[in-house]
C-alpha cells in the first residue's frame, strides 16, 4: 500500500520530464539538421545558376564561331570593372573569361579568326564617321556625339563600328552578316 500512495503524489508529468540540458541538446541538433538542409538547397539553386550560365555562353559562344570568320572581342579590365560597387555583383555573374576561353578554343576549332581588341582602345570614345575620339564621354552618356562632323549613334553601336574597322584592318575576309 506504501508505494502505490507514493507512486500517486509523484506528478505524473514529472515521469517523463526530459532534463533542461538535453532539451538543449536536442534542440541543437534539429536546428543543426534544418540549417544543413537549407545550405543544401542553397547549394543546389547556385550549381543551377551556374549551370544555366555555362550552357548560355556555351550557345553564344557556338552561335558566333558558327556564322563569323572574323569576330573581335574587346580585352576588358575586369579587375577595374570590379571596383565599381553597384555594378560588381552582376560583373561577377556574367562570366567574362569563361565566354573568352570558349571563344578562344572553338575558334580554333573552326578555324576562325579571333581578335582582341587591346584593353584602353577607345571603341566607344571613338567617332566612327570621322576617327575623333572625344575625351570627356562618361558612362552617363548612352548616345555619342561627335563635337566635330555632327554624327549621333548609340555609345554601343558606335563601338561596334569602331571594331569592325579594327577588324577590317586586321582581315579581308569578313562574310556578309559583318563582324
Amino acid at each position: 500500500m506504501i508505494t502505490i500512495k507514493i507512486l500517486s503524489n509523484v506528478k505524473f508529468r514529472n515521469l517523463f520530464r526530459v532534463p533542461a540540458f538535453l532539451f538543449l541538446i536536442i534542440s541543437c541538433f534539429i536546428l543543426s539538421i534544418l540549417i544543413y538542409k537549407t545550405k543544401l538547397k542553397i547549394n543546389k539553386l547556385h550549381y543551377y545558376i551556374s549551370e544555366q550560365r555555362k550552357s548560355c555562353l556555351n550557345e553564344l559562344s557556338s552561335y558566333l564561331v558558327s556564322n563569323f570568320k572574323t569576330i573581335v572581342i574587346e580585352n576588358l579590365n575586369v579587375v577595374g570593372m570590379l571596383k565599381n560597387r553597384k555594378l560588381s555583383k552582376s560583373i561577377m555573374d556574367a562570366g567574362f573569361g569563361m565566354f573568352k576561353v570558349m571563344m578562344d578554343y572553338k575558334s580554333m576549332l573552326y578555324g576562325n579568326k579571333l581578335i582582341y581588341a587591346n584593353t584602353f582602345y577607345p571603341s566607344s570614345k571613338t567617332c566612327s564617321n570621322c576617327g575623333n575620339i572625344k575625351k570627356d564621354l562618361t558612362i552617363n552618356d548612352r548616345i555619342y556625339k561627335c563635337d566635330i562632323c555632327g554624327f549621333e549613334a548609340d555609345r554601343d553601336l558606335n563601338a561596334s563600328y569602331n571594331l569592325k574597322k579594327l577588324a577590317t584592318g586586321y582581315s579581308d575576309s569578313i562574310n556578309d552578316n559583318g563582324v
